[in-house]
């Protein structure tokens, strides 16, 4: 199996347990910083899984920083809103501070209304890619 499936398929699993963690009502603090954690997690194996393909299709990334990454990526038409991408990379470097109660809450928001959109966009382009899928 190439490295881009192997990735993907965990990404896939990341993004369910995001999913049932977003759809669910968060009542404490703890919930919610939970979520924040697996939000940090699943946006890790996108950045990487997109990496991963981009390198099977032939790009080749010296240094592969995320920013990068995402910018190569919708340079080859794999993202469509990179800032969107580029959001949520600076939300998780913010997070480093999740004991500010307000970022806590906006963090929320924008994993229920960006990210897991984001997610899902990139989950169904990345499956019609894989062995198995009817244009893979």
């Amino acid at each position: 199996m190439s490295r881009w499936l192997y990735r993907f398929y965990a990404f896939t699993q990341a993004l369910s347990r995001l999913q049932e963690a977003a759809l669910s009502p968060l009542i404490s603090e703890l919930e919610k910083e939970g979520l924040c954690h697996r939000f940090e997690f699943t946006l890790e194996l996108a950045w990487k899984v997109v990496k991963d393909y981009l390198e099977f299709a032939g790009y080749a990334f010296p240094l592969g920083s995320p920013r990068q990454v995402l910018i190569t990526a919708g340079q080859a038409g794999l993202l469509q809103d990179v800032e969107a991408w580029l959001q949520l990379l600076a939300l998780r470097n913010r997070l480093a501070h999740l004991y500010e109660k307000a970022l806590l809450e906006e963090a929320v928001e924008m994993i229920r209304q960006k990210a897991l959109p984001l997610f899902r966009q990139l989950q169904r382009q990345l499956a019609h890619e894989a062995p198995g899928s009817p244009s893979g």
